[in-house]
């Protein structure tokens, strides 16, 4: 006989998985606790400002919710009304866990994982991807991609084809490092059609239909969750030496991209010596504090007790625990 007790803790055990992000409904506003405004405000009130690209690092310990501030902020920069003052943001979110390899990523992947989500966006908008742009970025790899299945294949070329091929390239060595060496060599010249493309692409979402009464998209902001994952970069070693060669050495492509861009970076890495260069060579390294919960002298702190009470709350709100509790 099952225990009553045993499928509730399943049930909330799964409601409450630290690795999926919380959903609009999900989301709980910890500001107060953590010390600080949450990333997602200080973020589109950067934006308000602006006047040129902003290229920001993010970063927080594991599970402390990094994806869930992003979630948000794609959410805020979607609204349909923005507040006054603020223009509406079309997010393009790349999860790099769906495209690279953790254990062996480059540049040339990231760059083509980036402009495949891209494409997949628009498509999804209604903005037409066949043009010449997009078959000079991927002309000279889908070569590389291998053979599409029959129900892929009856997509056509298309940017759903593009994501399939690039998304395979994360399980396909042999494929990467052929599409690594098409690609190095011309880093420089594929960096400067990928920022043309994306100038191109503000012009074309701020022609996007939408309803009666709804702002049009001003322009769109790339967000780059799951990055401080990679811990094998370029050939380097493991850790600490490749986290550099990402985002140190690899700062010029990062901040070249021409578009408002967060990317996730490694916590340890912003704690390091080289935490004084980050913070001078990107717009903000913003770090998500943890949520408090005791005082230093070991005393419980309330307001923390009470902010995580209605976290799991809100995750718990969309299943049937209490119908399982009343039938024990």
């Amino acid at each position: 006989m099952t225990d009553p007790n045993t499928d509730i803790l399943k049930l909330v055990y799964n409601a409450c998985d630290p690795q999926k992000p919380a959903t609009d409904a999900q989301y709980v506003d910890c500001s107060d606790v953590r010390g600080q405004e949450s990333f997602a405000a200080g973020f589109h009130e950067k934006l308000r400002y602006a006047e040129d690209v902003l290229c920001v690092l993010f970063t927080g310990h594991s599970g402390c919710g990094k994806s869930s501030e992003l979630a948000t902020l794609a959410n805020q920069l979607r609204r349909p009304h923005p507040p006054d003052g603020y223009k509406r943001y079309y997010p393009v979110v790349v999860d790099a866990d769906e495209y690279l390899d953790r254990f062996d990523a480059g540049m040339p992947d990231l760059l083509l994982a980036i402009v495949a989500q891209l494409g997949k966006e628009l498509t999804t908008l209604g903005i037409d991807t066949s043009g010449n742009v997009f078959r000079r970025l991927f002309g000279d790899v889908t070569k590389f991609f291998g053979e599409l299945s029959v129900e892929e294949a009856k997509v056509g070329w298309g940017m759903g084809n593009v994501e399939i091929g690039v998304k395979r390239l994360r399980t396909d060595p042999t494929g990467r490092e052929q599409v690594r060496k098409a690609l190095v060599p011309r880093t420089a010249s594929l960096l400067g059609e990928i920022a043309a493309l994306f100038a191109d692409v503000g012009s074309r979402l701020q022609a996007v239909p939408v309803a009666v009464g709804t702002a049009h998209f001003d322009d769109f902001v790339l967000i780059v969750d799951n990055l401080e994952k990679i811990d094998r970069f370029d050939g380097q070693p493991p850790g600490a030496e490749s986290h550099r060669t990402l985002f140190v050495q690899g700062s010029p492509q990062l901040r070249g991209l021409g578009a408002h861009v967060v990317f996730t970076v490694p916590l340890n890495l912003v704690r390091s010596p080289s935490g004084p260069l980050l913070l001078s060579t990107y717009d903000e390294v913003s770090v998500l504090p943890m949520i408090k919960v005791m005082e230093r002298d070991g005393a419980r702190f309330e307001p923390g007790w009470r902010k995580m009470h209605e976290m799991v709350e809100s995750r718990l709100a969309s299943i049937a625990v209490g119908e399982a509790v009343e039938a024990q």
